[in-house]
């Protein structure tokens, strides 16, 4: 593999646009209106949680997502998966289950609240809508 590597990370192959986690730069379709790139992540994520059901760190989320470039910004569509556990606030018996969940999300210099997610430095944040 071609690449370069840094002394703070993994080997990023040269021409790839950089991915840091569900962080990455989407420089190169910003600069093409219309151009698509297909993602495929598996990254655990600490911390998805609310007080009664969480998903584990150690288990990976699977995103596979379609990005799209628009005038200003990006549509990022598709399908997160992942492993979630809870316990019933009933009977206090463990549950657990997979999910499978249809993402579509825009991503712009200027977002509308509640509406749209930041755009910054030509870089998304896959973490904001999960």
């Amino acid at each position: 593999m071609t690449g370069r590597r840094s002394r703070a990370g993994p080997v990023v192959a040269l021409g790839a646009p950089l991915m840091t986690g569900l962080r990455m730069n989407v420089a190169d379709l910003l600069r093409r209106p219309g151009s698509t790139r297909e993602v495929h992540l598996e990254a655990p994520v600490a911390g998805l949680e609310n007080p009664s059901t969480r998903v584990d760190a150690d288990q990976p989320l699977t995103i596979d997502l379609r990005l799209e470039s628009l005038s200003g910004g990006i549509v990022a569509s598709g399908r997160v998966r992942g492993h979630w556990r809870a316990v019933c606030s009933r009977c206090l018996n463990p549950l657990e289950a997979d999910f499978d969940l249809t993402l579509r999300e825009v991503f712009e210099e200027d977002p509308i609240e509640d509406e749209t997610y930041p755009l910054r430095h030509d870089e998304i944040d896959l973490l904001l809508p999960v």
